[in-house]
């Protein structure tokens, strides 16, 4: 999915108008209705900020996660773990990866 559709989705989804987004990131409504349009490329900052403030990923926004919550989740959880969990959760996915290639 492209950002701009994405980045429409998400807002709508929270009810929000391209104003009330604007607002939040400092911009102007025509900044981020470019944003949407596809017009404008959007900077790594705005993109950061726009993850934060809904609570999802900068992979999600850009469409190369569908889900984002449960990405979200996983890396919260993930970052919170010490050297010893990270290194299982690595082990675990490698596993995995192996074994969907079957």
């Amino acid at each position: 999915m492209a950002i701009s559709l994405r980045l429409k989705e998400i807002r709508k989804s929270a009810k929000l108008t391209q104003s009330d987004i604007a607002s939040v990131l400092g911009i102007t409504r025509e900044a981020y209705g470019m944003y949407e349009a596809g017009k404008r490329q959007i900077s790594l900052k705005i993109l950061d900020d726009l993850a934060e403030y809904y609570k999802v990923s900068m992979d999600y926004l850009v469409g190369r996660a569908d889900n984002e919550k449960e990405e979200m989740e996983l890396l919260e959880l993930y970052r919170k773990l010490d050297k010893r969990g990270k290194q299982t959760v690595l082990s675990l996915v490698k596993i995995e990866k192996q074994l969907s290639k079957r």
